[in-house]
């Protein structure tokens, strides 16, 4: 199956301290992500389920890209809707995954953010299990959105979202930049990448290690 290019561009009115800030190590090259093979309508797959109550009408996307591979995959965006969204996934494809949130009505667009926004699996220093609250987060310097899988037909976690105020790069007032991570750390792979007062992002998929 061939590459499939897509491209997440900035706005001409990104912050570029938000840009700095929030862009993640080790990423592909800018606009290029990649369709994996299908194996069967046979393979496991899991219900992959986030309950999202803080985020109603958000648009959430997952995502597979694990450094040393020829392939990716990304799955489809949906909304949340009554407080929760729902993929259901090819088991093999949790390990790696990441989930990237579009947009968010209630924060300002990526395209201000000059990256897409991307739900924290685990703070560098936070034990897998443990309760993340958000004053916890908000400090919190590093962090990873990469999953270790999971190999269970069902899988529902709560994302918590949070968000805070920065000053608008064109003109008098603030943004308000999101930040959204798992309530409790999540089996987690590297890499870890700097974050912004506990936001993370990416200009396009973010790579996590096998």
């Amino acid at each position: 199956m061939g590459h499939r290019r897509r491209t997440r561009r900035a706005g001409a009115t990104a912050s570029a301290l938000l840009s700095a800030a929030l862009l993640a190590a080790g990423l592909p090259a800018a606009g290029t992500t990649y369709a994996a093979p299908d194996h069967g309508a046979r393979a496991a797959r899991t219900l992959v389920t986030l309950k999202m109550p803080g985020c109603e009408g958000c648009t959430v996307q997952p995502a597979r890209w694990i450094r040393g591979s020829d392939h990716g995959w990304e799955g489809k965006p949906k909304k949340v809707r009554d407080g929760k969204v729902r993929w259901r996934i090819r088991t093999a494809r949790t390990r790696g995954l990441t989930f990237a949130v579009l947009r968010d009505p209630s924060a300002a667009p990526a395209a201000a953010l000059g990256a897409v926004p991307l739900v924290v699996a685990g703070y560098r220093g936070k034990a897998a299990g443990s309760t993340v609250t958000n004053a916890y987060a908000s400090t919190a310097r590093r962090a990873t959105p990469c999953l270790a899988g999971t190999t269970k037909a069902r899988w529902t976690r709560k994302v918590v979202a949070r968000y805070h105020r920065v000053d608008d790069p064109t003109g008098p007032g603030t943004v308000r930049v999101p930040r959204y991570f798992f309530k409790h750390t999540q089996r987690s792979t590297n890499p870890y990448a700097r974050t912004f007062r506990g936001t993370l992002a990416a200009q396009d998929v973010y790579v996590c290690r096998g």
